[in-house]
């Protein structure tokens, strides 16, 4: 191992976090960790709003998610990606990381100051004098944030993602079990604000255990963080502004409760994107980080990716869509009714954006900033067009609708770009997914004929029970015909390499790894 501490020119990632094996495989196998600590901390965070909102007022939760949404504004807007700036270049020395943590650091400053300069007007403006208090706890954890050692970037850079959730469950935990028994002596909103408070210590704290680079103060390589991170930052801004503008108009020319409502329904579709695509992105930006600095373009990595992605996420979002009656019966109750045809829609829409994720990853490690920039500013304007249009003759449905073929263009157009780029023929990518895709037209066929699919709430069963077990019967259908029509269509085609090739290897390695695991 080198010596991080005081070496200036050398590498200093720690290359015993590097696992043996293909790009593909341990991007496979980060994947997986990613995963895996977003499960835990959907289970964590379950585990404790069932115990929390028989403890605390819903006016307590309220305050918390008030303050936190302005910590989540101001981190979005000052977000300048240096950890990715970091992965992606080309020579890795003390400098780089450097320049790296006292970005950081002073990101973490100035938004610390801009909520303790915005926690009196706030607390005002919402008739809520405790309201203070809590955006200024919530300014001592970005403050914090900033002084996480940036060396941690490595289990990133090497695909060491199962680190990453060590570092992260750990705090986790330890937040969760402190939330619930402060809420028991306490039984006020300090409960949650001090376990947040808690997780970014320990997170801060553990950086420095778990990785041994020690952070100086230094300015000397921003050139070769800023040009990147600028045009990043102007992205995010374009989407973040994006985001406002349509909550903005559908509230405006719907109402308040239509944005819940579109909330819901655009929460529940865009699940396997959040759930199995993001985490894929996340650890596939180190890894065509990696090839890319071998000179390989990623040719070759992208199709396979897109073609696993199709095969896992495509039935998961069409299915979405076709059990939306159902799954909102039960999961929200009648009163959320108006957000089935929301998730109709976009379960199908968002099933894709596989396509664009991707794509925009290599965008990303290939810097390719501006055409991404003019790439989504001109989707954004279009969206907006398209709501002023269709929102106010068509409500809900209208602004669905605006969405998801604004979300069918990004998907062509960045997978466009992308393929051109990077000189890869249609005719592969139709390889790697056309089994996918007509087995998934199997299955809606199927569940439609049977009267499972696309149903009208008018054809519920009475009672919720009901409900729930033609619910878990639909699903169990749906994924027993498309998972059979894969294998089938795999089987018939001579079990050529492709997608179900490779989930079938990471699975055997999975297996083996497990058994193999002390």
């Amino acid at each position: 191992m080198t010596d991080t501490r005081d070496s200036a020119e050398e590498d200093v990632g720690l290359h015993s976090l590097k696992r043996p094996g293909s790009v593909m495989s341990r991007t496979a196998y980060g994947t997986g960790w990613v995963i895996g600590w977003r499960l835990a901390t959907r289970a964590l965070g379950l585990l404790s709003t069932l115990v929390l909102v028989r403890l605390l007022a819903p006016s307590d939760f309220g305050i918390v998610a008030l303050a936190m949404s302005f910590v989540s504004g101001l981190n979005q807007i000052s977000e300048l990606g240096t950890e990715n700036a970091i992965i992606r270049a080309d020579k890795h020395d003390r400098a780089l990381y450097d320049t790296g943590f006292t970005i950081n650091v002073l990101r973490g400053t100035f938004v610390a100051i801009m909520l303790l300069l915005l926690a009196v007007p706030a607390s005002h403006f919402f008739h809520s004098p405790h309201f203070k208090e809590v955006v200024m706890v919530a300014a001592a954890v970005s403050f914090l944030n900033g002084f996480e050692n940036i060396g941690i970037v490595d289990f990133r850079r090497f695909i060491a993602f199962g680190q990453e959730f060590r570092l992260k469950i750990i705090p986790r935990i330890v937040s969760v079990a402190t939330a619930i028994t402060l809420a028991f002596l306490l039984r006020d909103f300090w409960a949650l604000i001090i376990a947040i408070l808690v997780n970014q210590f320990l997170t801060l704290i553990l950086s420095y255990r778990m990785h041994p680079y020690r952070p100086r103060f230094t300015l000397s390589a921003w050139q070769r963080i800023a040009a990147y991170s600028t045009m990043l930052w102007l992205n995010n801004l374009t989407g973040l502004l994006g985001n406002l503008g349509t909550k903005s108009m559908i509230g405006k020319l719907s109402g308040i409760g239509a944005v819940g409502i579109f909330e819901v329904g655009m929460e529940i579709a865009s699940l396997p994107s959040t759930e199995l695509v993001g985490p894929l992105t996340r650890s596939a930006f180190a890894g065509f980080a990696e090839i890319r600095k071998s000179g390989n373009n990623g040719a070759e990595m992208l199709v396979r990716i897109v073609g696993i992605m199709t095969l896992i996420t495509l039935p998961a979002g069409v299915g979405l869509s076709l059990i939306a009656t159902p799954l909102v019966e039960v999961a929200f109750g009648h009163q959320w009714i108006g957000a089935i045809p929301i998730l109709q829609i976009l379960g199908v829409a968002l099933a894709l954006t596989t396509f664009s994720h991707v794509s925009g990853t290599v965008f990303a490690v290939h810097s390719w900033m501006k055409a991404m920039i003019k790439i989504n500013v001109t989707l954004a304007v279009v969206q907006l067009l398209l709501l002023a249009v269709l929102l106010p003759s068509h409500g809900l449905l209208g602004a669905a609708i605006a969405i998801a073929i604004t979300q069918i263009a990004a998907q062509v157009v960045f997978f466009y770009v992308a393929i051109k780029r990077l000189d890869i023929r249609i005719s592969e990518i139709i390889l790697q997914i056309w089994r996918s895709v007509l087995a998934c037209i199997i299955m809606i066929v199927t569940l439609v004929a049977l009267g499972r699919g696309w149903t009208s709430p008018t054809l519920l069963p009475t009672s919720s029970a009901s409900v729930g077990l033609q619910l878990a019967e639909t699903v169990l259908l749906g994924a027993a015909v498309y998972a059979g029509s894969v294998s089938i269509l795999w089987l018939l085609t001579g079990r050529p390499r492709g997608p179900e090739s490779d989930l079938l290897a990471q699975i055997s390695s999975l297996f083996k790894r497990s058994r193999s695991a002390p």
